[in-house]
C-alpha cells in the first residue's frame, strides 16, 4: 500500500493536506516542524529524495520513525519556480524500488499537482481581492450618504470587523 502526504510549507512548518493509509488521517491539518524531516529537506533544497529501507541519513531525522516503510520518495511541488508543497509517497509492502520511468511519472504528477495547487491559491487570492473591493465600494457608498456621521462611522467599522475580524475602538486595532 501507499501512504502519501502533501505538506504546504509555512516557514519552518508544514501542514499535511492529503494522506492515505491506515491510521494516517489524524495527521490532516496538524502543523509539523520541517526542520529535521525529509519533507523539510526537500522543501529547502527543492530536490527529490528516494529512500530505501530503514532511514540512516544525516540530512534528516525522522521524529516518528515508520519501520513498516520499505521505500519512500519525496518530491518538491514547484509551480513557476515557487514551492507550493512536497509530495511524499511511502510504500509499506515489500516491492522493488521505483523504476526510472515510475520516478519520471511521479515527477510529472508532482508538476500537475503543483500547477493545480498554485491555480487554487491564485483563485483564493482573487476572491479575497474581490471581497476587499466590494468592502471599499460599500464604505464609499456609506460615506456618500447624508446623515449622522457617528452612525456612518459605526456602520463602516462593523463592515471592517465583518470582513477582517478586527475591532477598531479608541483608535486601536485588536482581535475580536
Amino acid at each position: 500500500g501507499e501512504d502519501g502526504v502533501r505538506a504546504r510549507p509555512r516557514g519552518a512548518e508544514g501542514v499535511p493536506a492529503a494522506v492515505r493509509g491506515e491510521g494516517r488521517t489524524s495527521l490532516l491539518g496538524t502543523r509539523v516542524s520541517l526542520d529535521q524531516h525529509v519533507a523539510g529537506w526537500v522543501a529547502k533544497h527543492r530536490e527529490p529524495v528516494v529512500l530505501h529501507g530503514d532511514v540512516q541519513d544525516g540530512r534528516f531525522c525522522p521524529v516518528r520513525p515508520r519501520p513498516d516503510i520499505q521505500h519512500a520518495t519525496s518530491v518538491p511541488l514547484l509551480a513557476g519556480g515557487n514551492l507550493v508543497g512536497v509530495l511524499n509517497v511511502n510504500f509499506v509492502r515489500r516491492r522493488r524500488p521505483l523504476s526510472v520511468g515510475e520516478l519520471k511519472a511521479l515527477s510529472i504528477l508532482a508538476s500537475i499537482a503543483a500547477a493545480a495547487l498554485h491555480g487554487s491559491a491564485l483563485y483564493r487570492e482573487a476572491q479575497h481581492a474581490e471581497q476587499r473591493q466590494r468592502l471599499a465600494a460599500e464604505v464609499l457608498e456609506l460615506l456618500s450618504r447624508t446623515g449622522e456621521q457617528t452612525s456612518i462611522l459605526r456602520e463602516i467599522l462593523l463592515r471592517v470587523k465583518e470582513f477582517t475580524g478586527w475591532l477598531v475602538s479608541d483608535g486601536r486595532l485588536g482581535e475580536d
